[in-house]
């Protein structure tokens, strides 16, 4: 299933899950693939966004700040967890070449899929938290979370 009908899917079913939550019976539909290039969040904005390769997500992220932490995921160890680090330890896992790497922001740019869900800010920071971890629950990135890192390495000896 393409990228947009998965996170459409998504996040018509979270509208179940805010309302069991106790959040506003809101359904995001503001989804958009976006270029890769910085755009202002509305300053009564927040955002959740999906970044994927073909149709596996990478990484689920969320923000309510503009530009400059928008697009930490782009450039080397800005983050401790940006797209931009995952795919210098596990860029292989994708087919990336050797050449790929010396122009990972570029790679990005040309290959991944970035996915925006613009939502009010009067949500709140729970809805927007809830959201983000709905995502990542359904969509299962391929780069989320540092137990993704501890798992790939060696156990330590005594």
């Amino acid at each position: 299933m393409p990228i947009l009908d998965r996170v459409a899917e998504a996040l018509a079913d979270f509208r179940s899950v805010s309302r069991l939550a106790g959040l506003a019976d809101h359904c995001p539909s503001a989804m958009h693939l976006v270029p890769h290039n910085p755009r202002l969040l509305q300053a009564d904005s927040m955002q959740v966004y999906v970044f994927a390769l073909g149709n596996e997500v990478l990484k689920v992220g969320r923000t309510t700040q503009n530009v400059r932490s928008r697009y930490q995921h782009y450039g080397l160890h800005r983050s401790g967890s940006s797209l931009a680090n995952s795919l210098l330890l596990y860029g292989h896992e994708l087919g990336m070449r050797a050449d790929d790497y010396a122009r990972l922001k570029e790679w990005i740019c040309e290959n991944v899929d970035r996915v925006d869900v613009d939502l009010p800010r009067s949500l709140g920071p729970a809805y927007l938290n809830l959201l983000e971890a709905f995502l990542i629950a359904r969509l299962a990135p391929r780069f989320e979370g540092r137990e993704r890192v501890r798992r790939r390495l060696p156990a330590a000896e005594d």
